[in-house]
């Protein structure tokens, strides 16, 4: 087995290794590129959804003036500034920002190489590099407005100062890297904490010089975190009075991740409700005021909820183990759970996708095989761990995205590169029996990770849906009635399309089109009627409008049973009992 010893980093590297990483970058920037041309086709790149809609939102105020804002932040702030600083230079362009981003990503991509280079060598660097390069998800979130290719540059761009540092022995430096690491928490909050882990590690690597050295070596990597996040608790305390080190939304995510029935996934607050961070804002200050009977600030909201949530652990522990073990499998597992951006889908509209095959099914096998064969140089590999553990401590106490795992990928990836640089000497030296082991690890491994938790078709009658709905909004109406009929296809029990589909048809007279999408649109009361006033107001027509006098009578007559006050229910009524009667209606 090989140690793969570090690299001399003052050495330059061979030429042909250098061309070899003037490869990789040229590959990742072709295939992103080729990605933002094919997405740039789509609806999805026009209208963004979900955060990616926020943050388009909040970087138009801020472009146009805004700069301090009204409210405490409800999100991580640092990404609108930085959509913010592009719009003011390009325009309110998402293109631009697309385009920064692609950049960023390959940038990205020699970081990574960079940081596999200096700990493991130039060819396990050169391999990272290449994974990162062809790693689907890396790709996917360079064309949207999303924190995650701005927030994966920061905290590489400190483990790779940080690794330098410590091989030079710089101490005094430190407060670069600690300046990186509080930018990237000022993109992922939650990686604030993991700061003192890391002042734990420079202690650590520091001890062969002096006390006072390995104190100021400490103390300016806190300087750095602190003149990134201060700046905003300052803002925060000068807008809404209130202290707030980054964002204010961490407890009814808290509450979302261990409450009962918990899946480990995101559920709205409130059954059926919106999924928008609008609508998140307001529901969870909504509910929080009304069961408080009082005004709250956005850290009292926030309290309110770790509070009710910690409740709901200590009445059910074993809930909590057995929620937390589903969402420890689901961080892990193979399936890039989507949020609003479907990487599944988006593959089906952007085929050039498939020119990054890689994800974490099949790199987190070969990672467990390059941290075996790597434990003896763990102190050179310490800072990796403890960013492993960091991130999973405080992602899993709360719901599972696959984009909440990307600041783990980088060094899942370095692993990954050195189990098959390890693997890939074994089968030159025709080590045919040291192999047994790589093998049995990375196919155990890979049995874990890719174990059918969820499977592509099961989101994607929802992406399906969403876009739809996209098109309606544009007024593409035969577009959205195609995307919302595959959704049906994929998922028959979606109620959600159903409605959409029965709403078009009704709003298009297409009435005998109608009553089938409706009729499956809503549950069934138990007088045989949808339990869904506008549902049900709408069949009830449509069957009048397609002859069928009796069922009209029947769903218009339950209708008015169950919403009287209801106008539309009493005309509509009226109308089909006049023509049962074979009169002409008023």
């Amino acid at each position: 087995m090989s140690n793969h010893q570090a690299a001399d980093s003052t050495q330059p590297l061979p030429a042909n290794l250098r061309w070899c990483g003037a490869a990789v970058l040229a590959l990742a920037l072709i295939v992103r590129v080729a990605f933002l041309i094919q997405l740039r086709g789509t609806i999805l790149f026009d209208k963004q959804q979900g955060d990616a809609q926020l943050h388009y939102n909040m970087a138009r105020e801020i472009a146009g003036g805004d700069w301090l804002g009204q409210r405490v932040f409800y999100l991580a702030p640092l990404y609108p500034y930085f959509v913010a600083a592009i719009f003011a230079t390009a325009g309110t362009s998402v293109l631009a920002v697309a385009l920064v981003q692609v950049a960023l990503s390959t940038l990205e991509v020699w970081i990574i190489m960079t940081i596999g280079r200096k700990l493991f060598g130039p060819a396990v660097g050169t391999t990272a590099g290449c994974m990162a390069a062809c790693y689907g998800p890396f790709v996917f979130y360079t064309g949207f407005l999303l924190k995650e290719t701005l927030g994966l540059v920061l905290l590489d761009g400190f483990v790779l100062l940080a690794v330098w540092l410590v091989q030079r022995g710089r101490w005094w430096c430190s407060v670069f890297p600690g300046l990186l690491f509080g930018l990237a928490s000022l993109v992922r909050p939650n990686l604030l904490p993991v700061a003192m882990v890391v002042a734990l590690w420079l202690w650590f690597q520091s001890r062969g010089v002096s006390w006072a050295r390995q104190a100021s070596a400490i103390l300016l990597f806190a300087a750095g975190v602190s003149i990134a996040v201060l700046p905003v608790a300052w803002r925060n305390y000068g807008v809404g009075k209130e202290w707030v080190l980054i964002s204010a939304h961490g407890g009814h995510n808290f509450f979302i991740g261990n409450r009962p029935g918990a899946t480990g996934l995101y559920d709205p607050l409130r059954s059926g409700g919106g999924q928008t961070p609008y609508d998140e804002e307001h529901d969870a200050r909504e509910i929080a005021e009304l069961a408080t009977g009082k005004s709250l600030r956005a850290s009292a909201v926030s309290a309110y909820w770790y509070a009710r949530g910690w409740r709901e652990v200590c009445k059910d522990p074993g809930n909590f183990v057995r929620v937390t073990l589903r969402k420890l499998a689901l961080f892990w597992n193979d399936y890039e759970i989507p949020d609003f951006q479907d990487f599944y889908f988006l593959r089906r509209e952007c085929p050039v996708l498939w020119l990054a095959p890689l994800t974490v099914g099949l790199a987190a096998p070969l990672a467990v095989w390059g941290i075996v064969v790597s434990r003896r140089r763990w102190r050179d590999c310490l800072l990796l761990y403890l960013l492993i553990v960091g991130v999973l401590v405080t992602v899993i106490p709360f719901f599972i995205f696959a984009r909440y795992r990307l600041p783990v990928v980088p060094t899942v990836l370095l692993f990954a590169a050195v189990g098959v640089t390890s693997i890939g000497q074994q089968i030159m030296a025709r080590d045919w029996l040291g192999l047994r082991p790589a093998i049995a690890c990375v196919v155990a491994v890979a049995v874990v990770v890719n174990w059918p938790l969820y499977r592509p078709i099961d989101f994607l009658a929802t992406s399906y849906f969403n876009i739809g709905g996209l098109y309606r909004d544009a007024g593409r109406t035969l577009e959205a009635e195609s995307a919302w009929a595959e959704a049906v296809r994929l998922n028959a029990d979606y109620r959600k399309p159903h409605r959409a589909l029965g709403e078009l048809y009704f709003e298009s007279d297409r009435f005998g089109e109608a009553i089938d999408p409706l009729s499956r649109a809503a549950p069934i009361t138990a007088t045989r009627v949808p339990a869904d006033a506008d549902v049900c107001y709408m069949l009830g027509v449509s069957f009048l409008n397609a002859g069928d006098l009796e069922s009209a009578l029947r769903v218009l007559r339950g209708g008015h049973e169950l919403w009287p006050n209801d106008d539309r229910f009493t005309k509509a009524l009226a109308r089909a009992v006049e023509l049962s009667r074979g009169t002409t209606p008023q």
